[in-house]
């Protein structure tokens, strides 16, 4: 069970609390609205929960392979959120794909922008709070994890796309919302302030700088017994660098 406690930020008084099957990050917009997710009967459900209404729309989704999932806001130029993006591991062996990672991009009112499916051919999970939207609207997730072997890191674009690569494989899906009669398990007269602990962290201070990348090709060479990574600082290609990948030709590590 992942509990989900709302608090209110001026006084720290309970506003609401869910119990929920899946962990998660939930997300609150600017207008009040929760957005909740759940696994119900091995399916994705989302749920978006005015607070001060609590009028709730729920809807439906793909089938979810375990207890994890990550969500992020995107937001306009003016800082108001205009969609949400979301990942949950799924069961692609049908494919012969192992587990993979499905990653939805929604509008407010929950409705599918597009959906696509990253991963490799080993059993890949998504983990917790490591999803970000991206101001061109697409996402980064990192810490996507090959469950027994390495972690990486993945960039879409505003469409859903990924830039090519031979690490991951990656194909659109036509996911699509399924309305749904569903009302989130709300414990609130359960849960007491009294229980919870809170610990006061600083807020992180956000600057913008522009520094110089590199741009790192995560196709893997397998000549020699080993991978490498092909790395190009300022369009200039430098091929072979070991970065330590030898290791019974099994390809990128990280």
């Amino acid at each position: 069970t992942n509990r989900v406690v709302v608090l209110n930020s001026s006084d720290l008084s309970l506003v609401k609390a869910y119990d929920t099957s899946i962990f998660q990050n939930p997300l609150i917009d600017e207008n009040g609205n929760l957005y909740l997710f759940d696994n119900v009967n091995n399916n994705l459900v989302v749920s978006k929960i005015d607070l001060a209404t609590n009028n709730v729309i729920s809807k439906q989704y793909g089938t979810v392979s375990n207890t994890y999932s990550s969500s992020a806001f995107i937001f306009n130029s003016t800082g108001q959120t205009t969609h949400l993006v979301v990942g949950y591991t799924i069961d692609n062996s049908i494919n012969n794909q192992g587990q993979d990672v499905e990653f939805l991009k929604l509008d407010k009112n929950l409705n599918v922008i597009w959906s696509v499916i990253v991963g490799t051919t080993g059993y890949d999970q998504i983990v917790l709070r490591t999803m970000f939207g991206m101001p061109d609207g697409g996402l980064f997730a990192a810490r996507l994890i090959n469950r027994g072997a390495y972690g990486y890191a993945v960039r879409l674009g505003p469409n859903g796309e990924l830039p090519t690569s031979c690490l991951f494989h990656h194909s659109s899906r036509n996911t699509q919302a399924t309305n749904i009669s569903y009302n989130p398990n709300d414990i609130t007269a359960n849960v007491s302030v009294n229980n919870i602990t809170i610990q006061e962290l600083p807020i992180p201070q956000i600057q913008e700088v522009q520094v110089q990348t590199d741009v790192l090709d995560l196709c893997v060479s397998q000549s020699n017994g080993g991978g490498y990574f092909n790395i190009t600082p300022n369009n200039n290609t430098h091929n072979n660098v070991d970065d330590n990948l030898n290791h019974s030709g099994s390809g990128a590590r990280r």
